[in-house]
């Protein structure tokens, strides 16, 4: 039952410090209701007056109502009724019993101010505020106690509370009390020692087997920040790639779109000038063309072109490596500004290519060093870059070719009058074409297609012909995107580009596309008709996500 009783309102998530201020308070509420219950007897067996035996009684109910609150968690409240209820029975009992202001009974009034010592063994002194309230409510009690006799009025005769035999009685009750109270706080005090010492111990020995492992925990904190580090480099990679890949598919024009890379790329390496060459062919040969330049936050216009194999720059093209230039010799480039002019430090000069084709390079000035994991970024974008080049090449060729079938159509339906022989034509044309092209008319129905564009669809040219994408495409949302675009090619006369175009088949393959459609003007029906290339890279995007896992893998490394 006492164990029950001490254990009242403790729960399993309750800190140590809590847990023992509970302790406390139910098991010094426990020795008070024991002392209670003695002077219950005791006045039952000295014939006191009822409303004594009640005072005791009441004494016990609150007490009982000190649990009830720890119960319900009410504990700053339990512990100050504790606090002063003991004062005030012990001192309505003292009024009680002596007949007067002037009649002194020295144990009882011992009993009182021993109860004055409750507060400041249930407060710690970080209480301050509900220490004083109690122990300021005490004193009061105390300082009205005259007061108080005068109030109490009870026929009692006191000769016995005054034999000496219960002034001992009190006495011996006063110094269980306390001693009871003292010992509660001492052993509460001694097991928050014992555990101190149990931590200042634990901290003694980890901070030994610190000191042993020193020169282990500097190895770990070196190798930390050099993961910390790789991580940075990982991550300025990675933002870089982002933000080329956002200008590679922003369906610009492609001067726009080379000034805006080339700028930037000067800028995210903190370079001083650079330059991008687009390989061209001219009059049969390949050439290297200047297509942007970037020099100190100022654009310098330039028509140049670089011969294969001329210079560095057609060094590079040929070696397909890239090119680093420690030592620049001072009349290869200068960097200037307002001040005059100096040479830089490093040329770095990037090939930009996919499987090995060469489809530009890159050229940086510097006069910092350019660090390895740059390097390697400079080579990662050069991929990305080389991609849309060849991209914006085939669909240059193809709207040459169109264009050039076109002519011909037109020349071939002058001459023989035939439309027949003008769609021929064209399907001879477009189907030398190793790339897939198709014609729509204004209600996105395929009027033409050549057998690479069949291919896809694992069907014969005659089965598209007539039906728009719904017969083969089964994904809902993939379908009202080409939908939009067809709407939009033909209401706007503009055209539309998909980086990536995904196509689900009715056989449950996806494929992935680069995708380019423009408008033109059909005479023969007088509207606008579409003319689309597309490029699988079906291919090319199952090795970029072999390649992310492993890049996350070894992230998590």
């Amino acid at each position: 039952m006492i164990k029950f009783l001490s254990q009242i309102g403790l729960n399993e998530d309750d800190s140590k410090e809590l847990k023992s201020q509970i302790g406390l308070v139910n098991r010094l509420n426990i020795i008070l209701i024991l002392i209670d219950y003695i002077y219950i007897v005791k006045s039952y067996l000295q014939h006191y007056p009822t409303s004594i035996l009640f005072l005791f009684l009441g004494f016990s109910f609150f007490c009982f109502l000190v649990f009830l609150l720890n119960y319900w968690r009410k504990f700053s409240l339990s512990r100050f009724l504790l606090s002063v209820f003991p004062v005030i029975l012990s001192g309505i009992l003292y009024a009680a019993v002596s007949q007067g202001p002037d009649d002194i009974l020295l144990g009882s009034s011992y009993m009182v101010y021993t109860a004055c010592s409750i507060p400041f063994v249930v407060f710690s002194f970080r209480e301050k505020g509900y220490l004083f309230a109690s122990f300021l409510f005490c004193a009061i009690f105390i300082i009205l106690l005259k007061n108080i006799n005068i109030w109490i009025d009870i026929p009692f005769d006191n000769d016995s509370a005054k034999s000496v035999g219960n002034y001992y009685f009190t006495m011996v009750m006063a110094l269980v009390a306390l001693f009871t109270a003292m010992y509660v706080l001492l052993s509460n005090v001694e097991k928050h020692f014992d555990e101190n010492l149990a931590v200042i111990d634990a901290l003694e020995k980890k901070n030994t087997e610190a000191n042993l492992s020193t020169l282990e925990l500097e190895e770990t904190i070196k190798e930390v920040e050099r993961a910390h580090e790789d991580e940075k480099k990982r991550k300025w990679a990675s933002d870089g790639i982002s933000q080329v890949a956002e200008i590679l598919r922003s369906n610009e024009e492609s001067k726009l779109m080379y000034d805006k890379l080339v700028a930037l790329i000067s800028k995210y390496l903190n370079a001083n000038q650079a330059a991008l060459f687009i390989v061209e062919e001219y009059e049969g040969n390949k050439i290297l063309q200047l297509k942007a330049t970037y020099a100190y936050d100022r654009k310098k216009y330039a028509d140049k072109t670089v011969e294969i194999g001329d210079g560095l720059v057609g060094q590079c093209f040929l070696e397909k490596e890239p090119i680093i230039l420690k030592k620049v010799p001072p009349n290869y480039v200068h960097i200037t500004s307002g001040l005059g002019e100096a040479t830089p430090s490093v040329v770095v000069i990037i090939p930009l290519k996919i499987e090995q084709k060469i489809e530009g390079v890159l050229e940086l000035a510097s006069f910092r060093t350019i660090e390895p994991f740059e390097i390697e970024f400079l080579l990662k974008i050069g991929e990305s870059i080389s991609s849309v080049v060849n991209t914006l090449k085939i669909n240059e060729k193809t709207k040459e070719l169109y264009e050039q079938s076109q002519m011909q159509s037109e020349q071939m339906m002058r001459k023989e009058g035939e439309v027949r022989s003008q769609s021929e034509l064209m399907e001879l044309i477009i189907d030398n074409i190793p790339f897939p092209v198709f014609i729509k008319d204004a209600n996105g129905k395929y009027t033409l297609v050549n057998k690479a564009e069949a291919d896809i669809f694992n069907v014969d040219k005659q089965q598209i012909i007539g039906y728009d994408d719904s017969k083969f495409v089964t994904d809902a949302t993939e379908m009202a995107r080409i939908r939009d675009s067809d709407r939009k090619i033909v209401e706007e006369n503009i055209p539309v580009h998909f980086p990536e175009q995904y196509l689900t088949l009715e056989n449950g393959i996806i494929k992935v596309f680069r995708t380019s459609k423009i408008p033109f003007y059909n005479k023969t029906t007088n509207q606008i008709n579409i003319l689309g290339v597309s490029v699988d890279l079906s291919d090319t995007k199952n090795i970029e996500r072999e390649l992310k896992q492993e890049i996350e893998l070894l992230r998590k490394v």
